[in-house]
């Protein structure tokens, strides 16, 4: 038995285990009433006797191109929470999580309780001094090329400044 048949066999079983469960299942494989009622009556030693002959009806295969886009798709989700997550860890208040990345207010309390900060303060704008404030300013007018997502975080990380100081300063200075 090669390994494409043993591959066959293992769907076949699983297709037959997942028949009572899915309702909708025969009727996405083309599985007939007829032939959904005596599938139905066989026993372990005729399902696996059909199992094993998988092979010769049943076809397998995996749109590449799709498998790709839906992991590059993936990928690109990832980044975007882990993004959130820096965002949260730097102190973005609601207001800018809102407008960058569409989250919601419950949304926010949960994540921010799921990193730890839920006995924090709410991130609300805090405000600096003159030097830093200007530090701010000069580091918005250099990465005016950036996307705004980009732009918060990399302003934080080079200043070591919550982000919700950096949305303050932006924001009294738009």
């Amino acid at each position: 038995m090669g390994s494409n048949s043993k591959v066959h066999q293992r769907l076949m079983m699983t297709i037959i285990s997942l028949i009572e469960e899915c309702s909708d299942l025969p009727d996405l494989l083309g599985i007939d009433n007829d032939l959904l009622h005596r599938l139905r009556k066989l026993d372990a030693y005729g399902q696996k006797i059909i199992a094993s002959k998988a092979s010769t009806f049943l076809f397998a295969g995996i749109n590449n191109g799709e498998l790709q886009k839906q992991i590059n798709s993936l990928a690109d989700q990832l980044y975007e929470k882990e993004l959130e997550d820096e965002y949260l860890m730097r102190q973005a208040p609601y207001k800018l999580m809102q407008e960058l990345f569409g989250m919601h207010t419950v949304e926010f309390c949960q994540r921010r309780k799921l990193l730890g900060l839920f006995r924090q303060g709410q991130h609300r704008p805090s405000y600096c001094d003159e030097e830093t404030e200007s530090l701010i300013l000069q580091h918005w007018r250099e990465t005016k090329r950036l996307n705004m997502k980009l732009r918060y975080l990399m302003i934080a990380k080079k200043i070591n400044q919550p982000i919700n100081s950096i949305w303050a300063v932006a924001k009294k200075h738009m």
